[in-house]
Order: C-alpha cells, then structure tokens, then sequence
C-alpha cells in the first residue's frame, strides 16, 4: 500500500510520473482501528502528530486501486495491484488527518492467508524467486519520544548476520494453517511470576507497547509500587519514573528479560507510563488473550518471520553489543542498628524462623 498526496514533495509517489501506472476506476474505502491511539499509548508532543492525544481510535481510508510495476524483492517486470491513498480521514469526526503530510509507502502486511496463500506477500515473493524459503527480520530500535528518529530497520528476504548475535530461539505456532501466533509460558515482573496459559502472542514492530489482557495488565501493574491506572485511558498506568520492574517473558524455554528503561515512557513533566498496557477489557482479544510484542521487546531481541515449504517459525536471537540479564532478588537480614534492637519486628508469625 502506498500513500500518495500530489501537493507534496517530489519523494512522495505520484501516478503521473510512472509510465507504468494504470488505474482501475475502482475506489477503496477502509476503516480501522488506529494502533497509535489504541491499545498503543501517546507518544508525540503536539497536537499535529500523528501518536498525539488528539489522534482518532478509528482512522478512514479513501483510495483508488489501480496497477504498477514495482522494483522489489520479486524482481520482475509483472503489473501487480496496488492501493494508492488519497485521503485518511479521522473516523470519530471526519477531519483530514495531519499524520498524512508525511507520507508513508512499502508493504502492508505479512500475514498469511490460508485459503487464498499466494496473495500474500511472503508467499509471492518466496514463489517468484523459485525459493524454498523466505525471511523477513525486524531489527528495532528502542522507543523514543522524537519522532525524526529512526524507528529500526525490516530486512526483506533475509538476515543479515551482524544483526543478530547467537543461535536462533525457533519456535513453532500451533496449528495446520500458516500463523505467526505462538504461546508463551509466562511472564513475570519484580520476581513474580504471571502465568501465560492459553495466551497467544505475535511480535509486531508497529506497536510501542506490550499489549495483554486486562486481567495480565492488572497483576503486572500490582507488583510496582505507586502505579495507578490512568483517569483517561483505562488500559494505560502511570507508574514512578524511577520503576523497576525487571520484567521478562519466558518463550519456548528460553527467558527473556527487558530492562526497565524499555519499560518505563517519559511522557513530560514528570509523568511516565509502563509499557504494558491492555486491551479493552471485554473485548474479543482479551477475552480471547492476545498478547503483542512490540518494541520494548523487539529493541533488544532480533526477530524474524521465517516461511518454507512445509513450515513456518519465528525466531528471536540476541543483538550485538545488547547484553539483558535479569535482576535476582534476594532477601536481606536487617541487622539490630536497623531495626532499632528487635530481632523479628513482630513478623515472628511469618517468618519464625527468622527469629
């Protein structure tokens, strides 16, 4: 899918430069929900941008569709469909969006679809390059508050090796049909563990946060101390700027631990929200436990989508020159001084062997 807004600058795609460019007349109407606004927390600092507190929970697309060759991966010289955007418009109230000045164009997902596979995009391509494989790696950056800075990197058929560092944690999705949804074992923060059972998760680059279900968010949260639920938007919270939460993910056997600066977002003047957050509570993907990966965990673990003939995984590898170890938790004997004489502090009924 590519954006398109003739007004612009010469870098943004334009139908009347390409010779090869044919419309069909057809118009393409879409509407979704916007990641930026919900379940993704606010990032911008003004009005104007696009991850700003005025930014719409239902985003309208007006397009044609049309026909172009496109110099890509596939390497050919086949006309292929397209959707060129003309317009986005905020669903809640009809106002042109600002987000759309900037322009955006590349690929538009990487799902798979099971009764129609050759109409996605890794399936294609695996197909046009004769190849019995085919990898797209996500290569992120950690979050950040300017917007001009760069986001991370996707590489398109396959990994390069200075980007990851270590073997491959692969693991396998559920199911006959191509997913890139798998289970996780659970999760845990401050050396509490929260149980993952039935929980299906994907990694999506698109997403600043780690979204899980309502009840998850909950218990993640009642182990920080001085977190309070956000007045405005029930599936965030607003927690000290100084947390720690040593908060990690067990996958296949292997854990994977997130340094508490990607889980704790400067919001300005003193404010900062966690990372995770939750779905609407009630709704389809929380009742039905999603969870999504996105970049606080992404920044520090390499991951690819990896599709073959018979198989499909998903892969998460260390980054070079990222080094994550979890905190351990011990406990500590008070000495008389601090306790101002008392060997047990009246907790003689929990811990009597303490005293």
């Amino acid at each position: 899918m590519y954006s398109w807004n003739s007004s612009l600058s010469s870098s943004r795609y334009d139908t009347t430069s390409s010779p090869s460019w044919a419309s069909s007349g057809l118009a393409f109407d879409y509407a979704f929900t916007n990641p930026y606004a919900h379940p993704g927390p606010r990032t911008a600092q003004s009005a104007s941008e696009p991850d700003s507190a005025q930014s719409p929970t239902l985003v309208n697309i007006d397009a044609v569709i049309g026909s172009e060759v496109l110099l890509d991966a596939r390497k050919d010289d086949q006309a292929r469909t397209i959707v060129v955007i003309e317009k986005m418009t905020d669903g809640d109230g009809g106002n042109a969006l600002a987000r759309m000045q900037q322009g955006s164009s590349g690929f538009w997902g990487l799902g798979i679809d099971p009764t129609a596979p050759m109409n996605s995009i890794m399936t294609s391509v695996k197909a046009a390059q004769s190849a019995s494989n085919f990898t797209v790696g996500f290569d992120m950056r950690a979050w950040s508050s300017d917007m001009k800075s760069e986001a991370g990197q996707l590489h398109w058929g396959a990994a390069p090796v200075s980007a990851y560092e270590g073997s491959f944690n692969w693991v396998k999705p559920p199911g006959i049909s191509p997913s890139w949804a798998f289970r996780i074992g659970k999760f845990s923060v401050r050396g509490h563990d929260i149980p993952g059972k039935n929980l299906t998760t994907i990694v999506d680059p698109g997403y600043n946060a780690i979204v899980v279900p309502t009840a998850v968010a909950q218990q993640v949260y009642s182990r920080v101390k001085g977190s309070k639920q956000h007045p405005q938007f029930s599936n965030r919270w607003i927690i000290p700027c100084d947390s720690v939460l040593s908060f990690s993910v067990r996958i296949n056997d292997h854990t994977y631990s997130i340094p508490d600066e990607g889980m704790v977002q400067a919001k300005g003047q003193g404010e900062c929200w966690g990372s995770v957050i939750s779905w609407d509570e009630g709704q389809a993907p929380d009742q039905a436990g999603r969870i999504i990966l996105g970049t606080p965990f992404l920044a520090y673990y390499y991951s690819v989508l990896y599709l073959a003939d018979q198989e499909n995984l998903i892969g998460i590898a260390g980054k070079p020159g990222i080094i994550v170890k979890p905190k351990r938790y011990t406990k500590k004997k008070l000495s008389k001084s601090a306790t101002g004489g008392s060997k047990c502090l009246n907790f003689a009924s929990v811990h009597p062997a303490s005293c």
